[in-house]
Parts: C-alpha cells; sequence; structure tokens
C-alpha cells in the first residue's frame, strides 16, 4: 500500500512539473517531464490495479468505482487530445504556434483537472472498500 501511495504522489508531483515546464514554455524540460509523468502515472496504475484485487467494492465502493471508470476513459481521451494539440504545437512556429497554444493549454487543464479526479475518486473508492478475504 505505501509503495502505491509514493507512486501517486509521485505521479502527480511528475504533473505538477510538467504543468510549470510547459506554462514556462521550457519545451526540451517539458518534453522529458512528459515521458516522467507518463511513466509514473503506469507504475501507479499497475500497482493500483496489483492492490485493488484484495478488495471487495461492494455498496458505496462499487458506486464509486463505476464513476471512477467513466472518468478514467475521460482522462485517456483527454490525454490523446493533448498528445496531438502539443505535437502540433511543437511543429508550428511564429503565428501558428501562437494560434496552436490556446487549445493545447484548455486540452492540458482538462486533462489535469481529470488526472486529479481519477486520483481522488480512486482514492475514496479504496477507502470504501472491504479488504477481500
Amino acid at each position: 500500500m505505501i509503495e502505491l501511495v509514493v507512486a501517486l504522489a509521485a505521479t502527480v508531483a511528475a504533473l505538477g512539473a510538467v504543468v510549470w515546464s510547459g506554462l514556462s514554455r521550457r519545451r526540451h524540460l517539458h518534453y522529458a517531464l512528459v515521458v516522467v509523468f507518463l511513466a509514473a502515472l503506469a507504475l501507479a496504475i499497475r500497482l493500483a490495479e496489483r492492490y485493488g484485487r484484495g478488495l471487495l467494492f461492494e455498496g458505496p465502493a462499487a458506486t464509486v468505482r463505476s464513476i471512477h471508470m467513466v472518468v478514467v476513459t475521460a482522462t485517456f481521451i483527454a490525454l490523446f487530445i493533448v498528445t496531438v494539440t502539443g505535437i502540433r504545437l511543437a511543429k508550428s512556429q511564429g503565428e501558428t504556434a501562437a494560434a496552436r497554444r490556446p487549445p493545447h493549454r484548455v486540452a492540458a487543464i482538462v486533462f489535469v483537472v481529470l488526472v486529479l479526479l481519477t486520483s481522488a475518486l480512486g482514492t475514496a473508492m479504496t477507502v470504501l472498500a472491504q479488504r477481500a478475504e
């Protein structure tokens, strides 16, 4: 359980660093931090799934879990959109870059909100779940 909490904290910290590097337009650092974030996210997901196998999701935990899974799906859709808008922005210059920055920023904000919501819902469903015996 402790490793899951650490992985989740590392994921959120890496996401914060991605946001900071993007807002400060440190392009190469931003790209590297995106990779770090995705690796931390993948680890957190793997650990959460492993830990969740030992839990029973009934009653309120099952309801929260259902909502969590919908938000997870939306988060991955948002990740795809952030990736596409980010690649388009990275390949553009001058006025084109200026025009492509706002859509990427909006997509990134939506993605960050969804990641935080997914984390909160995952935590809530885990707290509400019962240990399988």
